[in-house]
């Protein structure tokens, strides 16, 4: 499955320019380039910016089981999908050649970020749930099951998942629930992920931040532009080291694909994948 992916810039720039006399014929090259590896999910690709004049030739060399192209403006790079035989981590070589004949040279350091598997997972805390749709069906590697929260309940709706120890994560596929036809039911169009290496005092139960609860080393991902479609991948902006992860569900989208008040009653989710080492 191919996965759109980040735009990476603003890092460690390569700039090299000719310095041939003739203006016209002079070519360049400028990408920019991560100093530590870009970490990809299974089938993610990522796009990188760059700015070039007068190349003849523009090649881009992935590792082992990887796939990369050249376009205008734009170079793509694709992880494999899980199963095959590739390179776990390795470097994507890019060489162009100007009309000048000057070569220019970058090397992108690129690392898949494994799943992490669920068989030591658990549900530590639940707001609401219903029976038959219970907030386990979130970790039980089923995108056909679902949590339903308790049709009584209203918005916000919180989950807390023990991940059994601590890992380094890097991103999070969020799966809603499916309808007969297919489309996604009620997906979750505003939520915040917390992380956390522990959690002390009455922390699982203590969401709103008001109690005695502390949630140690927490780091939220907040979004409010999750696409109403089945699948959601969201990319950290750094690794988050964290045993503990935390759904405060907001809102919803609605049938007429508008967004929910926070009042809506019900949240559905069918289950959630974390990647990372």
């Amino acid at each position: 499955m191919k996965r759109s992916g980040l735009i990476i810039s603003a890092m460690l720039a390569l700039t090299l320019v000719s310095c041939k006399k003739d203006p016209a014929g002079v070519s360049s090259f400028d990408l920019a380039t991560p100093e530590s590896a870009i970490l990809f999910t299974s089938g993610q690709t990522v796009s990188l910016n760059y700015k070039a004049a007068n190349l003849e030739v523009l090649t881009v060399k992935p590792p082992k089981g990887w796939t990369a192209s050249a376009g205008k403006g734009t170079i793509e790079i694709t992880a494999p999908e899980v199963g095959g035989d590739y390179l776990v981590s390795g470097q994507a070589g890019v060489y162009a050649r100007g009309k000048d004949k000057e070569e220019y040279a970058a090397y992108i350091p690129v690392r898949v970020a494994s799943s992490i598997a669920k068989n030591s997972w658990s549900i530590v805390y639940c707001s609401s749930q219903k029976n038959g749709s219970e907030a386990l069906n979130l970790v039980d590697g089923s995108y056909d099951t679902v949590w339903n929260s308790d049709g009584s309940d209203k918005a916000p709706f919180y989950v807390v998942i023990d991940l059994g120890r601590q890992y380094s994560i890097t991103n999070l596929d969020i799966w809603a629930q499916t309808g007969s036809d297919g489309k996604p039911y009620r997906q979750c169009a505003e939520a915040i992920v917390d992380f956390a290496t522990e959690i002390r005092g009455n922390g699982m139960a203590d969401l709103g931040g008001t109690g005695s609860g502390n949630w140690a080393d927490r780091h939220s991902f907040y979004s409010d532009r999750l696409l109403n479609r089945e699948h959601n991948s969201v990319a950290l902006k750094s690794a988050v080291n964290a045993r503990y992860l935390r759904i405060h569900y907001l809102k919803a989208y609605l049938d007429d694909s508008s967004v929910s008040p926070s009042g809506v009653s019900g949240a559905a989710l069918a289950e959630i994948d974390i990647y990372g080492f």
